[in-house]
This record gives structure tokens, sequence and C-alpha cells, in this order.
């Protein structure tokens, strides 16, 4: 009997133990208040004294509560909610970096266009020709003529045109971005410029005024008067035209790597070049015998035209610093290509008789042109056209750009009406041929630097 009431004791023990221990282990569910959601946060003080935060204990069916990020700021979870450790409210795709959040964090998005007006100061290399006017003491043997102890030039030899006006316009477009590989295209026009100098003598003939020129039979100096007192009255004109205008288009990859909206950055260029410049000289004389009424009246005509049309392939690098909001950007090109050459010339001679009105029109002879040289020619020449330049740039805001800058660049190997001129030339009575001047081209170069001021607009 004694020993049955140990064994009943024994598991009444046992039991009472096991219920024990599982009392202790097991933690009763956490309450659910009024609004149906879990308390997020249980304090607990910890050895020490100091409280932390834990989040309860998860029950099955029960929604786990949100991570803290800060003193009591659950973060949303769920579709649509940010990525965990991003700053809520805040979409790193929607970030545009420029001059003005250059902050250095995010992913880099630059513009996808940008259109650059500019406004350019230009100086192009002036006319080189022999001299042209002179006057002199009509005591002299040859009144106006070159070296002669009287003569003075009047015009000749170097005629400078001074500032012109110009626009240049450039579009920009990124195929690939960021900043990888963009289409770039522009277009330049000058003003046509025209240059012009005359000189008219008075009733009686006075001052000289003489066309000098070389005998290319004799080799000696000469000089065909317009106005030589008591013998002559007259005048001469000289103009001078110039045009020009140009475009390009070009791929722009960014040899770099990746892109950079602080630092250097380097691209290269490749791409097509046109270069169209024109130009004219024209003169304008007239000459009438004293006493009027008495003799003959004199109309002398030239006008040489020339065109060059350049069309080639160009390469070039471009290297770019920023510096928050300013960019310096310097760049060098070289196009090589066909220049596609024509030269006019025409001239007149008009005889009048002043006594009976009859008058004698003599083409293709004038006073630089004469048979020799009138007509049409065409060549082409191959043509080199480097240039440089460097701009700055200052960001007036997120889309407006102010731009300055200075550029030059040269044409090698084109013809200029000037050029054309020559003071080698053979006087003969109306309709007799002359064998002077002659026809040949003569090759030169022309270069035109510039001053820019210009707004470019990003979007």
């Amino acid at each position: 009997m004694a020993r049955r009431w140990k064994m009943a004791a024994g598991v009444v023990a046992w039991l009472g133990l096991g219920s024990a221990l599982t009392a202790q282990q097991m933690q009763p569910p956490t309450p659910i208040g009024p609004s149906g959601m879990v308390p997020p946060f249980v304090l607990t003080a910890q050895p020490g004294g100091d409280p932390t935060v834990r989040p309860p204990v998860s029950n099955p069916g029960v929604p786990a509560p949100p991570a803290p990020i800060g003193p009591g700021i659950p973060v949303p979870t769920g579709p649509g909610a940010p990525d965990a450790g991003e700053p809520p409210g805040l979409d790193a795709s929607s970030a545009r970096y420029n001059a003005f959040t250059s902050n250095g964090e995010g992913t880099y998005l630059p513009f996808v266009s940008s259109v650059n007006l500019e406004y350019l100061i230009l100086w192009y290399r002036g006319h080189r020709t022999p001299i042209l006017v002179t006057t002199g003491d009509p005591a002299d043997p040859i009144p106006g003529g070159i070296g002669q102890p009287g003569t003075r030039i009047l015009h000749g030899t170097q005629t400078s045109p001074g500032a012109s006006n110009a626009f240049r316009l450039t579009y920009c477009y990124w195929l690939v971005d960021p900043e990888v590989l963009s289409f770039d295209t522009s277009f330049m026009i000058m003003e046509q410029r025209r240059l012009i100098f005359g000189r008219t003598s008075d009733d009686d003939g006075v001052p000289v005024i003489s066309r000098p020129y070389v005998d290319p039979i004799s080799n000696l100096p000469n000089a065909d008067p317009r106005a030589l007192e008591a013998v002559l009255r007259g005048g001469a004109q000289d103009n001078f035209y110039t045009r020009l205008m140009g475009a390009e288009a070009n791929f722009k990859w960014n040899a770099s790597g990746a892109p950079a909206y602080t630092g250097p950055v380097m691209f290269v260029v490749a791409g097509a070049r046109w270069l169209r410049l024109d130009e004219k000289y024209q003169n304008n004389d007239f000459a009438q015998d004293l006493p009027l009424g008495s003799g003959q009246s004199y109309t002398f005509r030239d006008t040489i035209t020339t065109y060059n049309e350049f069309i080639g392939g160009q390469l070039g690098i471009v290297g770019r610093w920023r510096i928050d909001r300013l960019s310096l950007e310097l760049s060098g090109k070289l196009a090589v290509g066909p220049n596609f050459q024509t030269y006019k010339a025409h001239g007149q001679t008009v005889t009048r008789d002043d006594s009976t009105g009859t008058i004698v029109d003599v083409a293709n002879e004038g006073f630089y042109v004469q048979s020799t040289n009138a007509g049409i020619q065409r060549t082409t020449q191959v043509c080199f056209v480097p240039e440089l330049n460097v701009n700055l740039g200052i960001n007036l805001n997120e889309n407006l750009k102010f731009t300055v800058g200075y550029g030059i660049f040269e044409m090698i190997n084109v013809i200029r009406s000037s050029s054309q001129l020559s003071n080698q030339i053979e006087i003969q009575p109306p309709g007799i041929p002359t064998s002077f001047p002659r026809g040949t081209l003569r090759q030169t170069e022309f270069w035109a630097q510039w001053l820019s001021l210009g707004i470019e607009v990003s979007y």
C-alpha cells in the first residue's frame, strides 16, 4: 500500500513540475485594441534600468508591425512603398542634377535637347590688291604713275573691312543618354559686306585721278588717267562685296565614359561641313574731255565675281570642364574636302561723242577685265579648314545658360575677287585683242575670327 502512495505522489509531482514549466514558457496573446491594430511597441526594463523598444511577439494571423526608422515614425509597407532605407517622399529616379542641384548623389539625368542662338562680332581677312587709284602732280611725265615724284596712293594694296555682324544657331540632341552620343547641327550667316571707295575731280579736272598699271610689253609703270587738270574731268569708284555662310552636322561621342555634371569630360566629334564664300569686285569709272562738249565721254566698268563652295568631312575634339554654375569648353576641328570654285568676269567700255551723240559700246574690255581674262572658269581644289573655339558659360537657372566665346577658322585654297586683279595690263584701242592680263586663277586663303554672345535653352 505504502508503495502505491509513493508512486501516486511521484506522478503528481511530475505533472505539477511540467505545468509550471509550461506556464513559464508560454506568453499570453497580445491584446487587440478596439481599433483592431496591434500595439506597435512594448517597453521592457533591461538590467541597468534603461528602457528599450521591442516589437511584440508575432502571432499567427496577426500582421507584424512596421520597423521603426526613427523615434516613433513607422515606414509603410506593401505594394508601392519605397525601398527600405529610402527617405519617404523622395523618388531617386526623378532627381535631375544640374548647376543648382549638383550634390553628387542619385542618378545623373542630363537634358535631352538644347538650342543656342549666338550673335557674332566677326572680322575677316581684308582684300589684298595691286595699287588701284592714285593721284599725282599734273607736271609729272606720267601723272599718277608709280614711281613718279608727285604720286600718292589713294586706294589699294590692302582693304580692311572692320567688324561685321553674324548669327549662328546650334541644336543638340542626345541620341543616347546620359551624355553618351549626340547629334549636333549648326548654321551661321554673316551680313553681306560692301566696301566702297570713290574719288571725283571738279569740273576743271583737279585733282589728278589715275589707274596705275605696268605695261607688260615695256615692263614700265604707266597710268590711265580719269581726271587731269585742263584735260579731263572724271572719277573712279571701287566696290568690294563679301558674303559668308556655313553649316555643319556632327555626331559627338563621350570618350570619357560616364557623364559628369562636374569636372572634366572629353568628346570626339565626326561629321560633315559646308561653307560658302562669295565675293565680287566692281568698278565704275568715267572721264570726259575738256572743255566740255568738245570731245568724248568714257565709261569703264569691270565686274569680277568668285564663288567658293566647300563640302567636306571633319574630325574634332571637345573638352569641357564644369564647376558649379560655370562651364568652360575648348574645341578644335579640321575639315578636308573639295572646294568647288567658279570665276566670272566681264568688262565694258562705252565711248560717246559729245558733239554728235554717237555711242560705241565694247564688251569684255574694261580696265582690269580684257578679252584675255573675261568669261567663266570653273575648277576644284582640295581645301583645308581648321577651326578653334573657346566658350565660357554660366547657368542663369536650370534651363537657361549665357555663353561668351571666341573662335577662328581658316579656308586654305580659295579664290577671291581681289586676288584676281592684276596690274599687268595691255591697253589697246577698243576692239583690238590684248595679251594681258592673264586668265590664270590665283589661289589664296581666307580667315575669320569672332567674339560670340549667346543664350542656350535646354529642355
